[in-house]
C-alpha cells in the first residue's frame, strides 16, 4: 500500500483546482485494489485508508507492504534508520498483520502498488476523457466518481480475487478509531493548534481544555464529551483556518486590536468584506478598524448575506457609512449640544451618506438624549439615509423618546420610505446547552 499524488489528472471542483491523493492498497496475487481520496500522507489516513481496505476485503491478509512512509515510521537520530511508529504498531497487531518496508529510494521494491498506480491512474485519466469533462460539483461526487472506476477494475479479477480470500485472516470485532486524539487548551485569541496549524473554536471556550480528535479531513472539538466545532482539516506548514464569528466577542470588546491581529487577512468572509474595509480606509482613516469590527459582528448576529449585499451595493455605489452604538452616539451628541458644537456635530454626520445606529433604546433616556435623538433623525429625514437596530418594538418606543408626541413623529419619519427588517432567530452568544456553559475565568483561575 502506499500514496500516490493525482497532479496530472487535473480534475477540478466548481472549477477550482481540486490537489489531492489516492490512498492505494493492492493485493499481489489478484491485483484487487481499494482507492480513498485524501489530501496528506497522514497517519488518519493511512489508518483511515488501511481499514477502508480490510473492511472492504471482508478478511486480512498475512503481510502488508509500505515503503517509509512518514504516517507509518519515523527516523532514528543516531542510527540514521527508521522505525515504525508506536501507533502504525497498535494498529497493525489490532488486526494480527505483519509489515514489511522497502529499502530507502528503492520503490521497485514495492513495484505491486507502484505499477497499481500507474493502471490505477490511467483508468481515471480514460474514464475522465469519456466522461467529457474534468470537472466535478463537489468532491462527494468526484469520491464516487473514483470508486466507480475501481470497481470496474476489481470486477476483472473476480475469479482470483475468490482464490485469494481462502487465504485472508478473520476481521477483529470492530475497527480501531480513525483519529488521533489531543487534549489543548484554548488560547485567549479563541484558537487551538494542532500539527502545527490554527484553527479557531468559539471564543466562551478561551482558558478550558478541550478533546481535539484530528480525521483525515477534518477535526472535531470535544469539550465534556458534547462535539461544540468541527471543520475541514488544514494540509500545508503554517497555515491557519479563523473563523469571524469565533473572535468577535474578543474584537467587539477590543477593536483596536483588528490592526495587529496576526490573522487579519482570514477575518474578510467574502471579498465584498474586503472591498468594504479597504473603502473604510479612506474615508475613517485609523477609525476604520473600529467600524468594520462593527460590521463583522452585525454580520455574526444578523445574516452574513443580508450584509454582504448591503456592503456590495455601497461599495459599487461608493457612499460612505457610519456604523455607531446609540450608547455612544447620544452621549457625544448631547456633549457637543452643551458645549454648543451641535451643528458640527450633525454637519460632520451628513458627510455620510448612510448612518447605522446600533441597539437605539437599549439604554433608558432622558428629555435631553431624546431631543438630541429626534434632531437627527428630523435632520436626516428625506436628505440622508438612515439605519437603526433595536430590540423593541414600535409600541415600545416611548422609551426612547420623552413623550407620546416625540415618539409619534419619530416613528412618521423613520418609517416613511424605509424597509422594516424582522429578525426572530435567537442570539449567537445564548447557548441552550447547560452542559456547554463554562464557568468564568475568575473560577477556571482557581
Amino acid at each position: 500500500m502506499d500514496f500516490t499524488h493525482c497532479g496530472e489528472l487535473r480534475v477540478t471542483i466548481s472549477g477550482e483546482p481540486f490537489k489531492h491523493l489516492l490512498f492505494h492498497l493492492v493485493l499481489s496475487h489478484s491485483g484487487w485494489r481499494y482507492a480513498e481520496v485524501c489530501f496528506g500522507e497522514t497517519f488518519a489516513a493511512l489508518v483511515k485508508g488501511l481499514q477502508g481496505a480490510l473492511w472492504e476485503l471482508g478478511g486480512v491478509p498475512r503481510v502488508v507492504r509500505t515503503n517509509n512512509l512518514s504516517a507509518a515510521t519515523h527516523e532514528l537520530k543516531n542510527s540514521r534508520g527508521r522505525a515504525m511508529n508506536a501507533n502504525y504498531e497498535a494498529i497493525l497487531a489490532h488486526y494480527g498483520v505483519e509489515h514489511t518496508r522497502t529499502n530507502r529510494r528503492s520503490s521497485h521494491e514495492n513495484g505491486v502498488v507502484e505499477q497499481g498506480h500507474r493502471r490505477l491512474k490511467n483508468a481515471i485519466a480514460q474514464a475522465l476523457i469519456l466522461r467529457g469533462i474534468r470537472d466535478f460539483e463537489s468532491e462527494d461526487e468526484y469520491r464516487k466518481f473514483v470508486s466507480g472506476v475501481v470497481d470496474r477494475c476489481n470486477r476483472l479479477v473476480t475469479p482470483k480475487l475468490e482464490t485469494e480470500r481462502r487465504h485472508l485472516r478473520p476481521l477483529p470485532p470492530a475497527p480501531v478509531p480513525e483519529y488521533v486524539n489531543y487534549r489543548l487548551r484554548v488560547r485567549k485569541w479563541s484558537t487551538i493548534r494542532v500539527v502545527n496549524r490554527t484553527y479557531s473554536v468559539p471564543s466562551r471556550l478561551i482558558g478550558v481544555v478541550v478533546d481535539v480528535r484530528l480525521y483525515s479531513d477534518r477535526i472535531e472539538v470535544y469539550y465534556k464529551d458534547h462535539l461544540v466545532e468541527s471543520m475541514e482539516r488544514l494540509h500545508g506548514t503554517g497555515e491557519a483556518q479563523i473563523d469571524y464569528r469565533h473572535i468577535i466577542g474578543s474584537l467587539v470588546r477590543k477593536p483596536g486590536a483588528f490592526a495587529r491581529y496576526r490573522f487579519r487577512k482570514q477575518m474578510f468572509p467574502t471579498h465584498t468584506f474586503r472591498l468594504a474595509y479597504d473603502a473604510l480606509r479612506e474615508w475613517r482613516g485609523e477609525r476604520a478598524d473600529v467600524e468594520f469590527v462593527r460590521i463583522l459582528h452585525l454580520a455574526a448576529i444578523t445574516m452574513e448575506i443580508e450584509v454582504d449585499r448591503t456592503l456590495a451595493r455601497l461599495v459599487e455605489s461608493g457612499r460612505s457609512v457610519l456604523f455607531v452604538p446609540a450608547y455612544r452616539l447620544v452621549p457625544d451628541m448631547l456633549a457637543a449640544k452643551r458645549d454648543l458644537e451641535l451643528p458640527r456635530i450633525l454637519r460632520k454626520l451628513d458627510n455620510f451618506d448612510l448612518l447605522i445606529i446600533d441597539d437605539l433604546g437599549y439604554l433608558p433616556q432622558g428629555a435631553e438624549e431624546s431631543e438630541v435623538l429626534f434632531t437627527l433623525i428630523a435632520e436626516r429625514y428625506e436628505r440622508r439615509s438612515l439605519g437603526i437596530t433595536s430590540n423593541l418594538v414600535f409600541s415600545q418606543w416611548e422609551k426612547v423618546f420623552a413623550n407620546p408626541m416625540a415618539t409619534a413623529a419619530a416613528i412618521d419619519r423613520i418609517v416613511h420610505h424605509s424597509v422594516i427588517l424582522e429578525f426572530d432567530v435567537p442570539s449567537y452568544r445564548t447557548n441552550p446547552d447547560p452542559n456547554l456553559q463554562i464557568k468564568e475565568k475568575s473560577d477556571r483561575q482557581k
